[in-house]
């Protein structure tokens, strides 16, 4: 009993964290656990989780009764949505959320920022390196490694999107985007929403929200997804589960038209492959598929929907 009373109270703990992360003194909180090294001490912490639930490794003395151990009311996953749950409000529209790289990666993602043309971003040389992860790996990297092993109905999956897509929103950062793509992150979405398996609102909604921060004014995002999108069947499969969940796959939508007219009026070197080339920029940039979508999106707002149309 010991062991699930000491549970709670690191659950309790990290999820008052977690309050003064998402309050009015937000700003100032991230600004102090980051002085405080809280990344990577998350990081450390992060590594030593067993995040699948495997046979009986986790005894019935470490859990509640009448509890199993994917039960979201159990303790010991509890204190790990509750983790993610600070993360995410961590790096949420952060200045900090650099933090989360290791000094190599963030070598990583500087170098391409170089590169990076109307995307550049300020800012990277000032990260503090010392309150950044150690080691080869950082935070967000371990997530991005994690969630590629996780089973689509897992408890976890829902929160680990929404950390990827909380690191990315804000600025659009071709920097990190590429950083993320480089990782396989496109390619696992996309072919887990491919998968024929039966997905929760959740889970649908937040892989399509991590797409549009992923992919948004990003044309080698784009050319990822043309490449795994490589068959007509694919194709058609991808549109009628994007137009089927609109709803969810709304902020998907809405990224992939902006990208399209950023593609056209921005970066016209890139003109003709979104207007001819690439499946997913030219079924977008069809007027009467803008107008299509409008009406369905109108259609289908109701009060009991409304909460999910961001």
């Amino acid at each position: 009993m010991s062991i699930v009373n000491s549970l709670v109270y690191k659950v309790e703990a990290v999820h008052v964290l977690g309050l003064l992360l998402l309050g009015k003194h937000r700003r100032r909180t991230q600004k102090m656990v980051s002085e405080m090294k809280l990344i990577p001490g998350l990081s450390a912490v992060f590594e030593n989780f067993v995040w699948k639930v495997r046979g009986n490794r986790t005894g019935a003395h470490d859990r509640l009764a009448g509890h199993n151990p994917s039960c979201q009311c159990s303790p010991e996953v509890a204190i790990k949505i509750q983790v993610m749950r600070v993360i995410h409000s961590f790096c949420d529209h952060s200045e900090y959320k650099h933090l989360m790289l290791t000094r190599s990666e963030l070598a990583e993602v500087q170098r391409i920022n170089e590169k990076a043309g109307l995307l550049q971003i300020q800012g990277l040389d000032q990260v503090d390196k010392n309150n950044m992860c150690k080691g080869k790996v950082g935070l967000l990297a371990k997530i991005v490694e994690v969630l590629k092993k996780e089973p689509t109905d897992s408890t976890f999956c829902f929160w680990f999107c929404r950390v990827i897509d909380s690191y990315l929103r804000g600025t659009t950062s071709f920097c990190d985007q590429v950083f993320l793509l480089r990782r396989g992150v496109l390619q696992h979405i996309v072919g887990k929403l491919l998968d024929g398996e039966q997905k929760t609102k959740e889970i649908l909604q937040s892989s399509f929200d991590l797409l549009a921060e992923l992919m948004k004014f990003n044309i080698e995002a784009f050319k990822i997804a043309e490449d795994v999108l490589r068959t007509t069947e694919l194709r058609k499969k991808f549109r009628e589960l994007t137009n089927s969940y609109i709803v969810d796959s709304n902020m998907f939508i809405r990224s992939t038209i902006l990208s399209y007219f950023f593609f056209c009026n921005e970066q016209p070197e890139y003109a003709d492959y979104s207007k001819n080339v690439n499946y997913m920029l030219s079924y977008i940039g069809d007027f009467q598929h803008q107008v299509n979508y409008l009406h369905e999106l109108v259609s289908l707002t109701t009060v009991h929907n409304i909460s999910q149309v961001r």
